[in-house]
């Protein structure tokens, strides 16, 4: 726990989840079994999609868009990309779905002008606490709830014509005090935040260089990110002419749905029963994004090199999708007809998109996975004929993670290799496991690499 706490840039929720569900699933030669590892990220993953369907009816108390939402929510590349992941990400989700859920319930009891009841407002506060407990970007989806309750008293004490005292009624009351809560349980964690001395390395890869053409970089990363959340074709294959194919497809389904869902949106905004709601999700949206660009440009934090790090508002766009979906399916004439696709078809059709694009991640087709153990070993094995040395600078845990991967792959596969593994020490000065890692090192021992 110590080492958990002081040398990861992650709260410890998950890692000791992960730690307990892992003795479950014991393997004869003591090692960790992966299916054990991943099956508890893909068993949240599946928990958010009745979760889903929970949120979108707290939303819009239709059947029917609850029930394209769970159905995109379960095969949609984004979720299945991140219930790949033995990490936090789908428990995250899990987390962001919940509270979302609590700023629903709260913002009808707002336009109801009705107290919170005492469940919702420890509910509340426990799965902030929770959410802030499994990873700090979870602070994300609350500044986005901050933002909207900060919109929304603006605009009712706008429309209603009410003074500033209305705000310190039923329920603000309760709200301010799910705020209060909320900030406890998330200060717990900044001492730990403090001392942990491989926090910094840990996130160089995220920190944002903005100099020169590279600032547009962030804009193509995050719209890459907002695109692959509901379509992903094979464009990752190894195979020109599949990749063309496949962003040809892509581009082509977009120029066909965006139209058609943002008619459905439309729709939703001049409905009085759904307006309010729909425009809730659309703001939460627009905050998220605000954020993302503000950490990049501003903190130099480059968030949207991380697709991963869309679950914090990834759950609201699959509501607000549904919500559009749901009008669609309602309605297969006049503007929710397109090139002749009625509103049932069209349906139909973008969640086979996703089912498409659920088929070429779990294909390894897109997403696909860098740390390959497996191939490295089998390509030692067919070119090297001289003893060898497996080497890596040393940074954080992260390459030792990496060399305990090629390690059971050897064991696992009963390799006739016997390698020495290197790890050279990177300080400040890069240049320290350079030179420890030169040939004219290696080649003293007489040992190839």
């Amino acid at each position: 726990m110590s080492n958990l706490l002081t040398e990861s840039n992650h709260p410890p929720l998950y890692f000791v989840l992960a730690h307990y569900w892992m003795q479950l699933f014991p393997t004869p030669q003591g090692l960790v079994s992966l299916w054990g590892a991943r099956s508890l990220a893909v068993m949240f993953g599946g928990l958010s999609i009745p979760a889903t369907y929970g949120l979108t009816w707290v939303a819009f108390r239709s059947p029917l868009v609850s029930h394209i939402a769970a159905a995109m929510m379960a095969v949609y590349p984004f979720s299945i990309f991140l219930a790949q992941e033995a990490r936090h990400y789908t428990l995250s989700i899990f987390w962001v779905i919940a509270s979302l859920a609590c700023l629903f319930t709260a913002i009808r009891h707002i336009y109801h002008r009705t107290k919170l009841p005492l469940g919702l407002t420890v509910c509340w506060i426990l799965i902030n606490a929770l959410g802030v407990a499994s990873h700090y970007f979870f602070a994300l989806t609350l500044f986005m709830e901050a933002g909207v309750l900060i919109l929304l008293a603006w605009q009712i004490a706008k429309e209603r014509e009410e003074t500033i005292l209305s705000l310190l009624q039923s329920p603000w009351k309760q709200i301010y005090l799910v705020a209060v809560g909320t900030m406890v349980a998330g200060l717990v964690w900044v001492p730990v935040f403090l001392q942990n001395s491989y926090g910094e390395k840990l996130t160089e890869w995220i920190q944002g260089d903005t100099s020169g053409f590279a600032w547009l970089s962030p804009i193509f990363q995050a719209l890459a990110a907002w695109i692959t959340m509901i379509s992903l074709l094979p464009v990752e294959s190894s195979h020109l002419g599949v990749v063309i194919t496949s962003s040809f497809v892509m581009i082509v389904f977009f120029i066909w749905a965006i139209p058609l869902l943002w008619h459905g949106i439309k729709t939703r905004l001049q409905a009085p029963e759904t307006s309010y709601m729909t425009l809730v999700l659309i703001s939460l949206i627009l905050v998220a994004i605000a954020l993302f660009f503000i950490f990049t440009y501003f903190l130099g934090i480059d968030l949207t090199r991380g697709a991963r790090y869309n679950f914090v508002y990834f759950p609201a766009v699959i509501t607000l999708l549904a919500a559009s979906l749901g009008v669609c399916r309602q309605n297969s004439q006049g503007n929710m007809q397109r090139w002749g696709i009625g509103g049932k078809q069209a349906v139909l059709l973008i969640w086979l998109m996703g089912f498409f694009s659920f088929i070429t991640v779990v294909s390894n087709l897109a997403y696909q996975k860098y740390y390959r153990p497996e191939l490295f070993v089998d390509l030692i094995q067919n070119t090297s004929n001289q003893p060898v040395i497996i080497a890596t600078t040393h940074k954080t845990h992260v390459q030792i993670g990496e060399m305990m991967g090629i390690g059971r792959e050897l064991k696992l596969t009963n390799s006739r290799l016997n390698p020495l593994f290197v790890l050279a020490h990177q300080g400040h000065n890069p240049q320290t496991s350079t030179n420890s890692l030169g040939c004219d090192s290696f080649s003293k021992t007489g040992s190839g690499t």
